[in-house]
């Protein structure tokens, strides 16, 4: 099922609205010419906002409560900075077109065809953390990855000005000795001094701990990178009878993850 808004093509005001099958449907509204908007419902965790006006209606997920913080430098030039995580979003497609006439008298058996094109606003990557020492004994692998966009607008699919990391669990293979995955995401937050750091907390059965980062930005800006894959090569050992570090915190608490830099 998807939403059809109809905004006023001179004051951008949602005018009307209709909801209808995918394939299309009928839609009876004043003569006018009208910017369209359409996009789809049924999503998991993406949600939509602002759709009162054609340049306010964006797709977004709610946020975790946590927050990662990256600290840059060294101690007397150290800068800090919080990222607050959101959730992976889930696909919603979405198509536009801009003054559209209604005719007062229609041709065709009073009939106006419009014809739209929907495609997804979300990009979805792979990761792979290729050679790990000891992958029989990850319990489970959390994955945060820091300069994404937290949402999108759907006319112009522009983005907010600030970015979030997201975070998400990754499959562990232990005959291969790899974590691997896909992963959604509205996109990398459009700045050039924005870095995109890969952060990884494993949990092995005893509970230990362990946390690996990497900047993975160049993988994320490389324009040869058509297929999205986010690829590390270090090697990475995970020892017998736990070790690590805690890192204990209620449900109730926001979690805070320090990265150092």
């Amino acid at each position: 099922t998807v939403r059809a808004c109809f905004y006023s093509a001179e004051t951008h005001k949602l005018v009307a609205e209709e909801f209808l099958p995918a394939e299309g449907g009928f839609v009876d509204i004043p003569a006018g010419f009208y910017n369209i908007i359409v996009y789809s419902l049924g999503t998991e965790v993406t949600r939509t906002n602002g759709t009162e006006t054609r340049a306010g209606a964006y797709a977004y997920t709610s946020e975790t409560g946590a927050t990662v913080r990256i600290a840059r430098g060294l101690d007397d030039t150290k800068s800090v900075e919080d990222y607050n995580i959101i959730y992976e979003p889930d696909h919603i497609f979405t198509g536009t077109k801009e003054n559209v006439e209604i005719p007062v008298h229609a041709m065709q058996d009073g009939i106006v065809v419009i014809e739209i094109e929907m495609t997804t606003l979300i990009d979805t990557y792979t990761l792979e953390v290729r050679y790990i020492e000891g992958a029989g004994r990850i319990q489970k692998a959390d994955v945060y990855i820091t300069g994404q966009a937290p949402l999108k607008y759907m006319w112009d699919r522009r983005f907010s000005n600030k970015p979030s990391a997201i975070y998400f669990e990754s499959v562990v293979d232990p005959k291969k000795g790899n974590l691997f995955t896909a992963f959604n995401t509205f996109g990398k937050f459009p700045n050039a001094r924005n870095d995109v750091y890969l952060n990884v907390l494993v949990t092995d059965v005893t509970g230990g701990r362990y946390q690996w980062v990497y900047d993975v930005t160049d993988q994320f800006d490389n324009p040869d990178n058509i297929t999205h894959e986010i690829i590390i090569d270090d090697r990475i050992v995970i020892p017998e009878g736990g070790g690590g570090f805690t890192h204990d915190v209620s449900d109730w608490d926001s979690e805070v993850v320090y990265v150092p830099l």
